[in-house]
């Protein structure tokens, strides 16, 4: 089952940085075609780099503590996002 998940989990990562890359490339400038490559960089970093932190702070911590402290991030995130 897991085989399966993450197969489509990474299908649909590539497909998403693939899709998003060339389009911040198509409406922008050419002054700023630089800085959107930055930033899809700097996303494609986080997004590899999650899965990594989050294993090693479940393997150490539990993972009730990081569920429930991962909550409270993305409750206190909400305020700012509206």
């Amino acid at each position: 089952m897991f085989l399966v998940v993450f197969f489509l989990m990474g299908m649909s990562l590539s497909a998403r940085k693939t899709a998003f890359s060339g389009r911040l490339i198509e409406i922008t400038t050419d002054t700023n075609r630089a800085l959107y490559q930055g930033i899809v960089g700097a996303t494609s970093l986080t997004t590899a780099l999650f899965p990594l932190v989050a294993g090693s702070l479940i393997l150490t911590l539990g993972y009730t503590p990081v569920f429930l402290g991962v909550s409270v991030i993305v409750a206190s995130a909400r305020p700012v996002t509206r």
